[in-house]
């Protein structure tokens, strides 16, 4: 009897245990004797899209980015966390129960296409914002880069669709995406299509919070090359075969798209830039080049089809700069060409006159980048600073000539948005901005949660090298954790970069480092440089580095 007892003790304990395991189970948890890692379920309402089947994410692991799913007459614009599709879902962030997301898509019907001349857009624009330092980044250490860290290479945060609902909730009109093609191109300058998707993809998400786009070539040191040695036959080809491909992939897109063939011709021979008073002649010469160049990008684009003889294209001085204005030569004939220039710190009232004086010449015209930008060689105050744009935007606002800030996604002294944790910054710039255009400032959203920050997965390269991250992360973050199959055999570095010294390794680095099966945890408090740098190698291949993220306190 008392072995029946026990017995019965047993398979009631196992019954018990079953019951548990199923409600778990049926609640969105399960573990299992073989495996005792908790698992939680992640289901995907498409609303309407092609289904994802749920998955079971271990406890405390982010979620990996499922297929994009797919809906007729429809372009996919987001995973969220809610029903009502008010809060971005972050791919970062742990699984820690059982979570159910949202997709949120928007209309995308070829024929939504209404013709606006460039100077019935100049009322459109508005106030914008560049996504800068990201997908425009450059340097020879591209090649082989992973199409996941070109646009952090240079220290931004990496694009997410959340970036444009926030923007659209600040109030803002329009975003300008600087794009360099440069390093996904072949020697034929084919473009790779893994970074054309991922264009399109930042585009769609853009256009889905009804938000003006342009679009540009940026940093074009091919172009330019060209252009400065008058092969100007070259050039035209080059532009021919880019914006072929480019003008083909959005010939179909609405009006709220705009194509910037080149973004500012520039010298390169005395340094970057001439000056525009001290090198007259010279600036000529190569202005009649641009505009050469000019006149046949645009004849490229308004033969590629779909849409694309009456989108706004966006043309450009020399160097882009508002002060040589004289130079251009507009195309009359086509009512559907602007002029892009920057406007930047000096010559403000020469710059005001050579506008204002294309306007009348019949030339609609926007400021594509502009800021009180910090220049150590003639620095402002922060006063001076906020005088500048009082008075320079108040100038472009009276003439209706639209304004788009240079931001390049950081907490610098002359940025608005930090694309990293989703604040706005340096508000009463902001204030000002929007006042002179007579805008209301928008109440803006909750961004995600910041920490943990994934930097990446599923890296393509056995040894990892050159990861940098800038600065603002570093202030918040407490630890960087690398996970990795295999075994390190060759060593780590983790540095820092100082613009005197190139990169320097950190005193005490390895006392930073801690060592544990399968992965490093390198603490991050307290540094300093520009950027933190980690690089991990291996003599024999004997290691694959999974996973990069950051951990620290949410802000």
């Amino acid at each position: 009897m008392k072995n029946s007892r026990t017995l019965w003790r047993t398979i009631g304990a196992f019954a018990i245990i079953a019951i548990i395991g199923f409600v778990m189970m049926a609640c969105g948890t399960a573990t299992s004797a073989a495996d005792p890692t908790v698992y939680h379920k992640v289901t995907f309402i498409t609303n309407g899209g092609s289904a994802i089947a749920p998955v079971q994410v271990p406890d405390g692991r982010p979620l990996t980015r499922p297929t994009t799913p797919t809906k007729s007459g429809h372009n996919f614009a987001g995973w969220h966390s809610d029903a009502g599709l008010t809060a971005p879902f972050g791919f970062a962030m742990p699984i820690t129960g059982p979570t159910t997301l949202y997709a949120r898509w928007f209309v995308f019907v070829s024929d939504q296409f209404t013709a606006v001349t460039g100077w019935e857009m100049m009322g459109r624009l508005g106030m914008g914002i560049n996504i800068g330092n990201a997908m425009e980044a450059s340097g020879d250490w591209f090649t082989g880069c992973p199409i996941t860290e070109m646009e952090i290479i240079w220290g931004a945060a990496r694009i997410e669709q959340w970036h444009f609902a926030a923007i659209a909730a600040k109030g803002f009109n329009t975003v300008r995406l600087p794009v360099n093609w440069g390093p996904r191109m072949d020697d034929n300058w084919n473009i790779d299509g893994a970074w054309m998707n991922r264009v399109q993809q930042v585009v769609d998400w853009a256009l889905a919070e009804d938000l003006y786009v342009i679009i540009n070539t940026h940093h074009v040191a091919v172009l330019y090359g060209l252009l400065n040695e008058r092969r100007l036959d070259e050039a035209e080809n080059w532009l021919r075969v880019v914006w072929g491909q480019i003008a083909d992939r959005f010939k179909y897109y609405p009006e709220r798209l705009i194509f910037e063939p080149m973004n500012e011709p520039r010298p390169g021979i005395d340094g970057w830039y001439w000056d525009p008073v001290a090198h007259r002649d010279r600036i000529h010469s190569l202005a009649v080049a641009t505009n050469r160049l000019n006149h046949a990008a645009l004849d490229f684009i308004r033969g590629s089809g779909g849409h694309n003889a009456h989108r706004i294209v966006k043309l450009v001085t020399v160097q882009a700069d508002a002060n040589i204005i004289y130079t251009y030569e507009h195309p009359a004939d086509d009512p559907f060409v602007m002029l892009g220039t920057f406007f930047y710190p000096g010559r403000e009232e020469n710059q005001l006159e050579q506008i204002s004086g294309a306007l009348n010449n019949g030339i609609p015209i926007v400021i594509k980048e502009t800021s009180p930008l910090h220049d150590p060689d003639a620095p402002m105050t922060t006063a001076e600073k906020l005088a500048w744009s009082r008075h320079v935007y108040d100038g472009l606002a009276g003439l209706g000539v639209p304004s788009i800030w240079w931001n390049t996604g950081g907490y610098g002294p002359d940025q608005l948005f930090c694309r990293v944790t989703g604040r706005w910054v340096n508000i009463p710039q902001l204030e000002i901005f929007f006042a002179a255009y007579g805008a209301r400032i928008g109440p803006g959203m909750t961004p995600p949660p910041l920490f943990p920050l994934e930097l990446a997965s599923a890296v393509e390269r056995t040894n990892f090298n050159n990861w940098n991250f800038p600065v603002i992360i570093k202030e918040l973050a407490e630890e960087m954790v690398v996970e990795f199959e295999g075994t390190i055999d060759g060593g780590f570095m983790f540095a820092r970069w100082r613009a005197e010294e190139g990169w320097v390794e950190y005193p005490g680095e390895h006392e930073r480092v801690t060592v544990e099966p399968g992965r490093l945890i390198l603490d991050i408090r307290g540094l300093t440089g520009n950027n933190v740098h980690f690089a991990l190698w291996s003599e024999n291949d004997v290691h694959k580095v999974t996973r990069i993220y950051l951990t620290g306190p949410n802000p």
